[in-house]
């Protein structure tokens, strides 16, 4: 994630236990409402009722990929299945004890991956997520790279992100930015 993948999963490993909470006061406590966004945008933006499998990039502690596993079982009829991915040993091990496997019809899966190199096939996936993850990979093009290899013909690619203000931002903007202020996009169709 960082010029050296090592020191990438020893700072990650370092703070996993506190990674939350530092998230919670680096956004002056907006995460969540970023999240509550992040799935508002895959309500409106992503047919879920045929999503089958997605996988979510840089998983952290599991918040993402819990509120997409929420979201995806009371949406679809069908099974669904999630594979979280991170290089952090201790930010897994928090994401599993979000205990995601009394889901209906959602089974998710951690493992530790990083983004260059996803274990899985060629155009096999529905839906590819990352937040706020975007950011800490020392190549972004490759990674994207990587989402594009795995999703399907007409897949979503959707990117929770904290985003430089635009040009000619109001002062408040400004200074939300400089309190981590974010975007949510549109997917991405390829």
């Amino acid at each position: 994630m960082e010029s050296n993948p090592t020191a990438a999963v020893i700072n990650f490993n370092s703070i996993a236990r506190r990674y939350d909470l530092i998230n919670s006061v680096m956004s002056l406590d907006f995460v969540g409402s970023w999240h509550r966004r992040f799935i508002k945008n895959l309500k409106t933006s992503v047919e879920l009722a045929a999503v089958s499998r997605a996988l979510d990039v840089a998983c952290g502690t599991g918040l993402s990929t819990e509120c997409l596993a929420r979201l995806l079982s009371t949406q679809t009829a069908k099974s669904a299945r999630i594979q979280a991915l991170d290089i952090s040993e201790l930010m897994i091990e928090r994401a599993r004890k979000r205990n995601l496997q009394n889901l209906d019809n959602i089974k998710v899966q951690f493992s530790l991956q990083d983004a260059f190199s996803i274990k899985c096939k060629d155009s096999s996936q529905d839906l590819v997520c990352i937040s706020f993850g975007l950011r800490n990979l020392r190549d972004p093009a490759r990674a994207l790279g990587e989402f594009y290899r795995v999703l399907k013909n007409n897949g979503h690619l959707v990117i929770l992100e904290f985003s430089e203000p635009y040009r000619g931002s109001s002062a408040i903007r400004k200074t939300l930015h400089e309190a981590h202020y974010v975007t949510a996009s549109k997917p991405i169709r390829w």
